[in-house]
């Protein structure tokens, strides 16, 4: 995982994976997913603060009040690395109260290695672990691999992240002990580098309201119904929060599909799962968000809620209440005047059976709730993919949900982190579209292939993917918005629209702010556009 300034190496490894780590405004704990995360700083070329403000019932103003400003000079620690056994690179982004540090593992044996873990004594408490399975126990850090990243070619790496909070700054770590192939091996801190985030002033909205002093804040709904065919995701919980006006202008995109929207607590959502940007709160983050997202409307774009990801909680594996469940989405349905919203399910929330069939339970009666009010709501469901379709276990997603009854507008496909030799990439998430089509024979059997790639997402992640040598190029682009457009595609969307633009000194590394590739800022999205 890598934060705004950083960068890490590439992960090598097999599976598909789409999380982001959702940073809040007061250090509380981002979710575990094996994907690059956005960090807490943003992107050099889009203004971070909205410029519109939402409206908020019955008569409110909200105006964020400071920008956040992000050092540009890390500290370093170097250590001396091994020269037989696993060297780890950390990579700390702090800020008041909280950090988040990411972990570059180097297998330097000399040799292959299926599978490794690695002991950091550490005076820490990790809040959340991503790309690693953590036996942690008070004052070591302890993570071993995943299914998908534990195989590693001599000199090769992966990485794994983790957040955690303090009342002080503890100690970096400098020593390590680790295991590889399950054989004791020797491990070295090579480097610890250390990035304070800072802010001018306390960020904060102010919500006004002229009568009830609980009013119910309500986005204005988008002025007419948007045009889905490209919805690239965003990161919304990201701090400062994301300018959809301003990316809008710069990117020439309308539509955005933000992420990602989780379980702070039993059957309460909330961005990013963070109890302060709970969907019930007011002001503070919560309000640039709700800003951000109004302003965008009264331009003529609209937004997309995407509910669930690699990171954080589902909702429905929290709330076992289909009622209260209901509720919940409904809460974010109302709040942003959705027409529509995705259901990312990824990782352990695939096998929950049970809560799948849940969730697309209190959808359809959420569903039905809303067409009696004479309002509809489009739902597409995301799930991870190989170029030669959805796995059994997406498969049996996609089952759950029927028998829960939701109406499915879109099947939406993650065509990235393949693993194994991908790295045609553009013909490799056109095969996933094809082939997903064809399964989806189940969902839509009185359809032809061809007719149900209507029904069917495709969304790439942009420039250097999480496995070395998969490249989503701007040729890859080109060549899938071109059959997109000559298929009838239903939709196209990327991860993520900020990292369009290419890395400092053209670097070709994995960053979460940039796409790790020579194409000039906004490039893809421009081949997008031609949808």
């Amino acid at each position: 995982m890598d934060k705004k300034q950083n960068t890490l190496a590439l992960a090598m490894g097999t599976g598909v994976a789409f999380a982001v780590t959702l940073l809040p405004l007061l250090g509380l704990p981002a979710m575990a997913g094996p994907r690059i995360k956005p960090g807490p700083t943003p992107t050099p070329t889009v203004s971070a603060t909205p410029t519109t403000s939402a409206t908020v019932s019955p008569t409110p103003t909200a105006s964020p009040t400071s920008t956040p400003t992000s050092s540009s000079t890390p500290t370093t620690t170097q250590g001396t690395p091994v020269t037989k056994g696993l060297n780890l690179n950390i990579t700390i982004t702090a800020w008041n109260g909280g950090a988040t540090a990411d972990v570059v593992v180097t297998n330097s044996t000399g040799a292959a290695i299926n599978g490794w873990k690695v002991d950091l004594p550490w005076q820490v408490a990790p809040t959340s672990i991503w790309s690693g399975v953590s036996t942690s126990t008070p004052g070591h850090v302890i993570v071993s691999q995943e299914a998908w990243n534990g195989t590693l070619a001599a000199g090769a790496t992966t990485s794994f992240g983790m957040t955690y909070n303090y009342s002080s700054p503890p100690a970096n770590p400098s020593t390590c002990t680790a295991t590889a192939t399950s054989l004791a091996t020797d491990c070295a801190v090579a480097s610890v580098t250390w990035t304070p985030v800072t802010a001018t002033s306390s960020p904060s909205v102010t919500v006004s309201p002229s009568s009830s002093p609980s009013a119910t804040v309500t986005i204005p709904a988008a002025a007419s119904v948007a045009n889905y065919k490209l919805a690239p995701y965003i990161d919304m919980a990201a701090y400062p929060t994301p300018d959809l006006v301003a990316t809008r202008t710069a990117s020439g995109q309308n539509v955005y599909s933000l992420g990602f929207v989780t379980a702070a607590a039993a059957c309460q959502p909330a961005w990013g799962g963070y109890p302060t940007l709970a969907v019930g709160a007011t002001g503070g983050q919560i309000g640039s968000i709700d800003a951000s997202v109004g302003g965008v409307r009264s331009v003529g774009g609209d937004v997309i809620v995407s509910f669930g990801g690699a990171a954080g909680t589902e909702l429905a594996r929290t709330c076992t209440d289909v009622t209260l469940l209901k509720n919940a989405y409904r809460a974010v349905v109302d709040r942003y005047a959705l027409r529509a919203i995705d259901l990312d399910i990824e990782g352990a929330a695939q096998s929950d059976h049970a809560a799948n069939v849940r969730r697309s339970q209190a959808l359809a009666a959420l569903q039905g709730d809303l067409a009696a009010a004479g309002r509809t709501l489009r739902i597409s469901l995301t799930l991870p993919v190989l170029p030669t379709g959805l796995t059994s276990t997406g498969l049996g997603v996609v089952q759950d949900t029927m028998t829960g009854k939701a109406r499915i507008d879109l099947v939406n496909v993650m065509a990235m982190d393949y693993g194994g030799s991908n790295s045609a990439m553009g013909q490799a998430a056109i095969n996933a579209g094809t082939a997903t089509a064809k399964q989806m024979s189940v969902m839509w059997p009185s359809l032809t292939d061809a007719q149900r790639l209507a029904n069917i997402g495709v969304t790439p992640m942009i420039g250097q993917n999480d496995i070395a040598n998969e490249v989503f190029t701007v040729a890859d682009a080109t060549a899938l918005t071109t059959w997109a457009r000559n298929r009838g595609l239903g939709q196209i969307s990327w991860w993520q629209v900020l990292r369009d633009t290419p890395c400092a000194g053209n670097a070709l590394v994995l960053s979460t702010t940039c796409s790790g590739t020579t194409a000039p800022t906004w490039t893809y999205s421009s081949a997008f556009l031609k949808r």
